[in-house]
């Protein structure tokens, strides 16, 4: 994750203006989660999804690899007077700095698809595993296939932030099919509880989704 996180450091300030506001995925998984929980935010960023689900968890431990996100994320925390509720930290999702089965819920919004091969993707799995309490949940986005590369084969593709981001903070996203995905968080010892497409909140179908959503059980 090296290299996304040089790339976020660069479009860091830029991504803060532009997403003050919770993503639109995220109240799809609001409702899973108990007061008395404790919430991982891997791959938080600027931390906006963690003050939006603050209010309902019992702790959220916001990491991003990023460590301007990590600095912008403690501003907008400390700004929202959240600073008790949320713990933010520069951190590896692929090594986390936390227990086993410290968590209730783990949130990775937009985050695996950063990962270009199916060996981090099973590291990431098996970190989100390790740190989930038995029965814990993780809730999980990453780019639809069917939407971004229409049917393709998993592919890698890259994008600019903005027509202003130069080709060196170009993001890059690995593309991959349900069937692959379903089959590595099932072989690192989790169910899927749901799997649904999102398009800007509203639930919509394969072919129409912007971000593929999946609930997942720590068995």
């Amino acid at each position: 994750m090296e290299k996304p996180a040089r790339v976020y450091d660069l479009i860091a300030d830029r991504w803060n203006e532009k997403h003050y506001k919770t993503r639109s995925w995220v109240r799809f998984f609001r409702h899973f989660i108990a007061k008395k929980g404790v919430l991982l935010d891997a791959g938080c960023g600027n931390a906006i999804n963690s003050i939006y689900l603050a209010p309902i968890a019992k702790k959220i431990y916001a990491v991003d690899l990023s460590k301007r996100m990590v600095s912008l994320a403690k501003s907008n925390v400390k700004k929202e007077k959240l600073s008790k509720g949320i713990a933010v930290t520069h951190a590896d999702v692929l090594n986390l700095p936390f227990k086993n089965s410290f968590f209730d819920y783990a949130a990775y919004f937009a985050v695996l698809h950063h990962f270009l091969n199916k060996k981090d993707w099973e590291r990431a799995f098996g970190e989100m595993n390790r740190v989930l309490k038995k029965g814990g949940l993780a809730f999980i986005t990453v780019k639809n296939i069917d939407y971004s590369n229409r049917g393709s084969k998993g592919k890698v593709v890259s994008l600019n932030f903005s027509d202003n981001t130069s080709q060196n903070s170009a993001r890059v996203y690995y593309l991959i099919e349900k069937k692959q995905i379903v089959s590595l968080v099932e072989k690192c010892g989790f169910k899927v509880k749901s799997f649904f497409y999102e398009k800007r909140g509203v639930l919509t179908s394969r072919r129409s989704g912007f971000n593929s959503c999946l609930v997942l059980q720590k068995l």
